[in-house]
């Protein structure tokens, strides 16, 4: 069975069952547990850090990490990208410090289960 980078298995199809309209970005995440820290995630950012556009905010996608063959975590439901388009891929130091402040306080609160990507040693 195939799994993403976080090692949950990857979802084929985005009408699975498994997966559960988000209202916070167009398309689903995975239900239970995930949909409810995500959903804790996405209302704080909305509220502390930027309103968020669900027109350009992305949830569950069968693909590989870009320039990976690893498969993405959206592949399992189990990530989100607020705003996606606004920080271009790869760019660093796109929000503001107090931004970047509330940002910490938001994953303080959901740690270890949620990371961001503005924290990867890699492309961000």
């Amino acid at each position: 069975m195939a799994v993403s980078q976080n090692g949950w298995p990857a979802i084929g199809a985005g009408t699975d069952t498994r997966l559960a309209p988000f209202p916070w970005v167009t398309g689903r995440v995975l239900s239970g547990p995930v949909f409810t820290v995500l959903e804790h995630v996405a209302r704080r950012f909305n509220a502390e850090v930027e309103g968020i556009t669900v027109s350009s905010s992305w949830g569950w996608a069968y693909r590989a990490i870009e320039g990976s063959s690893d498969l993405s975590n959206h592949a399992s439901g189990t990530a989100i990208d607020l705003n996606a388009p606004r920080p271009p891929l790869g760019a660093s130091g796109t929000f503001t410090g107090a931004q970047v402040a509330a940002i910490r306080r938001i994953l303080a609160d959901v740690s270890p289960a949620v990371r961001w990507g503005g924290d990867y040693s890699g492309r961000k």
